[in-house]
């Protein structure tokens, strides 16, 4: 209900936007006006059902209208009316890879939830080829104003919702989701217009990777500092102890890069600093305040031998199709199939969830297992691909916008190496379509562009 109320609300602010900029309403406008738009209305994991398979997959077993499908044609007008319908070209080799990975996924053996995979791959395609369509009639510029608009409602509305809760309002936890969970009595933490503190926390960290990185660029500087403390104090009731320690390793590699683009990261002077200076504040938030209940107590061993119950069973599924995996969005119909777990003995509650009806708890396994070894070095060669670029990046004549782009994804590629130990929450539609557009910017050539429209 909530989430509804709010699509209702936002589209009444943005219409009255739109009517009191109609008299200069430029083409980068519009487009800033409706990435704004969509990128707030992410966080409300708002869209209508087509289709489901009612089964709990990583990447979605659900087929929706999405929020981008609404505006794509927009976009689309823009692309006729601005380009005359040109395109930009797709590298051939880009789309050899996505038609192999495809019929790799659908064609696999040991794939016995082909549905789910075919399911996974139109959302991920469909998704793909909105941000194709708005990066050839937007440019990168544009896209960044109205990603940072959009950010910033959507971390003023996560702020009210976690305010909400925190001062006693427990109904706000599920009137954005229906079924959303504060974890546990003994450690409850604020999930915002998520179903679970864990999503919102890895969320709000990616927001603070792109508002650090906008800061340390000099991008409407003071404003991104306000909103890069202000995320911190938004993230910290959700209790989430890899977001928090994920943004203390981001902080420490987006800042280091920053400083040193033309010297080591392992200096003696970046080490001590920098590096160090961070991890003492980030050492002294944890033992210091009433974090440390979160942190060392709570039910973090409970968790952490559920955590290594699961990677166990991933690795075996890794282990018995090492060269292709299971398929996309598999591996947790593979296990039940194939694995029995009562064959441990007497599992408990949080085992029995964990395990008979969760994905793996580590993004890295659930890759291992779903795109074999093959799949996997593609992704960690991607990843080691942007840490080796980024320096040249920073270095180079192209916008501050592209270098937001690139510095927000190595943010978000630390966020994984945290994160991805012990959650599958990134691999979830809502926050990938975050992560996946900031790898786009990055990566895709058209994005190199500015607008002719910008100063």
């Amino acid at each position: 209900m909530g989430a509804i109320l709010t699509i209702i609300i936002s589209v009444i602010i943005y219409t009255i936007k739109i009517l009191q900029n109609s008299r200069n309403l430029s083409y980068d406008k519009w487009s800033e006006i409706f990435i704004s738009f969509f990128v707030f209305t992410n966080c409300l994991n708002f869209g209508l059902t087509l289709f489901e398979i009612p089964d709990s997959t990583p990447y979605s077993s659900t087929i929706r209208i999405e929020v981008y499908m609404i505006i794509a044609p927009v976009f689309i007008t823009l692309l006729a009316k601005r380009n005359q319908w040109r395109l930009p070209n797709i590298h051939w080799l880009w789309i050899l890879l996505g038609a192999v990975f495809i019929a790799i996924n659908i064609l696999n053996p040991a794939n016995i939830n082909k549905t789910g995979t075919i399911i996974a791959i139109f959302n991920i395609v469909s998704y793909l080829i909105f941000l194709y369509i708005v990066t050839s009639s937007t440019s990168t510029d544009v896209i960044i104003k109205g990603v940072y608009e959009g950010l910033t409602y959507t971390l003023i509305l996560e702020g009210i919702a976690v305010f909400a809760y925190a001062i006693g309002i427990k109904q706000i936890a599920t009137f954005f989701r229906e079924g959303a969970s504060i974890r546990s009595e003994l450690r409850p933490g604020a999930p915002g217009t998520f179903a679970h503190p864990n999503p919102l926390g890895i969320y709000l960290s990616y927001i603070y990777c792109f508002f650090l990185s906008c800061y340390m660029l000099n991008y409407r500087k003071r404003r991104s500092l306000y909103l890069t403390i202000a995320t911190v104090m938004v993230l910290i009731p959700t209790y989430s102890r890899s977001s928090l320690m994920s943004i203390v390793f981001a902080s420490i590699i987006i800042i280091s890069l920053f400083k040193t683009q033309n010297s080591s990261i392992f200096s003696v002077k970046n080490i001590f600093t920098r590096i160090l200076p961070i991890i003492i504040i980030a050492l002294a938030a944890v033992f210091l305040t009433p974090l440390r209940n979160s942190f060392i107590g709570s039910n973090m061993d409970e968790m952490m031998i559920a955590r290594l119950l699961h990677y166990y069973f991933g690795l075996l599924v890794f282990s018995q199709n090492p060269v292709l995996g299971v398929g996309l969005n598999s591996h947790v119909q593979y296990m039940t199939a194939n694995f029995n777990f009562r064959s441990l003995g007497d599992i408990n509650l949080i085992y029995d969830i964990f395990l008979f009806y969760r994905p793996v708890h580590n993004i890295w396994i659930i890759w291992l297992a779903e795109f074999g070894i093959i799949g996997f070095i593609f992704i960690v060669s991607y990843f080691i691909y942007h840490f080796y670029k980024i320096k040249p990046t920073l270095r180079s004549d192209l916008s501050i916008e592209n270098k937001i782009a690139s510095m927000t994804s190595i943010g978000i590629i630390c966020c994984f190496m945290v994160q991805g130990m012990g959650d599958p929450a990134p691999l979830g539609l809502q926050i990938a379509q975050l992560w996946i557009l900031f790898f786009f910017l990055h990566t895709a050539p058209q994005c190199k562009m500015r607008s002719p429209e910008s100063p």
